[in-house]
């Protein structure tokens, strides 16, 4: 019962854009993962909370004040996540032309993809420097153990 307390926090957290505990959450899951064996979770936790070490005074303070959510209707305990909200806004006019391919459901896409686009490289301008060679970049391998169970999955559907 208390792992669900934990979720029920972190939901808080989230709602409230409260990030101390937000971080105190993320640390109550870690152990889960790994009693789970969701191993690509552990790591990844893991690997989020020792960055959170070296980020910089500036993006900490950010982060503290609440720009790790997003709140829409302005309302209280109404913030989410910012992947969350990009979902519910950003990706919805994508995914309706999708669903409904007509000329204004694709007009209105059409008006609006240019601004994604310059939107996504401020963003990513903004959180990724840029590097001097693509050597220097960090990127996230997964442990043997991960690959091994990927690759039986992947046998175990072609055999079907």
């Amino acid at each position: 019962h208390k792992d669900m307390f934990t979720y029920v926090a972190l939901w808080l957290a989230l709602r409230r854009g409260d990030w101390r505990q937000r971080v105190a959450c993320v640390k109550e899951t870690a152990p889960l993962f790994h009693a789970f064996d969701r191993t690509t979770y552990q790591d990844l936790v893991s690997q989020h909370l020792a960055d959170l070490y070296n980020f910089p005074a500036e993006v900490l303070d950010s982060l503290k004040s609440g720009g790790f959510v997003a709140n829409v209707s302005g309302s209280s305990l109404m913030s989410i996540a910012l992947d969350e909200a990009h979902e519910m806004l950003i990706n919805r006019e994508t995914k309706a032309c999708l669903v409904r391919t007509t000329p204004a459901a694709l007009s209105k896409l059409t008006g609006y993809l240019p601004y994604r686009s310059s939107l996504l490289a401020n963003i990513r301008e903004q959180i990724i420097p840029k590097r001097e060679s693509r050597r220097e970049s960090v990127a996230y391998i997964p442990r043997k153990s991960v690959l091994v169970k990927e690759t039986e999955n992947i046998k175990s559907f072609r055999s079907v």
